[in-house]
């Protein structure tokens, strides 16, 4: 009788174990998946400035529609990365549109009268705020990504991850 009812205490200690584990992930997983919609939101808000930036950039900058291809294409990769939710493939995509993007910043800023130009410090402006969040909602991405690796990784919640099909997510990197 006594053993009866510690294996049936056993059985219940590890059902018990093992829901909680499996919440737990569940949790961490769309932390990560709350955080990437977050930073999402900003990427796309990113986009649409981007596009009214260029289409100013095309009126006043003549003979340098080189620099706002190289932007265009470099914005559509991030599109592209941003729609699969792709955040290893965001990474290089991100470093290509800045890269493109300083170009053309040192382009406006060699043309006087188009970087004193109300319209364009605005759009300037609200880019760099919409760069603070990024780099802001990019660092709680990847502290959910690392919250949710450790917990998938950690024994004896990779048993239940297993058996969950739980996956790691990557991270967000830029280089330095």
């Amino acid at each position: 009788m006594i053993v009866g009812i510690v294996v049936f205490l056993a059985i219940v200690t590890a059902v018990i174990w093992f829901v909680s584990s499996y919440y737990n992930l569940v949790a961490a997983r769309q932390r990560v998946s709350q955080s990437w919609a977050n930073l999402d939101a900003l990427l796309r808000q990113r986009h649409d400035e981007l596009a009214r930036f260029v289409d100013l950039c095309d009126r006043h900058l003549d003979g340098r529609r080189e620099v706002l291809d190289v932007v265009g294409e470099a914005r559509s990769e991030v599109f592209g990365a941003r729609h699969l939710a792709d955040a290893a493939a965001l990474g290089p995509a991100e470093e290509l549109l800045r890269t493109a993007l300083a170009k053309l910043f040192a382009i406006i800023d060699d043309t006087p009268a188009f970087a004193n130009d109300p319209a364009c410090v605005a759009l300037r402006r609200r880019l760099a705020t919409l760069e603070t969040g990024i780099a802001e909602r990019r660092e709680r991405y990847n502290d959910a990504v690392s919250e949710n690796n450790r917990a998938i990784e950690r024994f004896p919640n990779s048993l239940v991850a297993f058996i969950g099909g739980f996956r790691t997510a990557p991270p967000f990197e830029l280089a330095a």
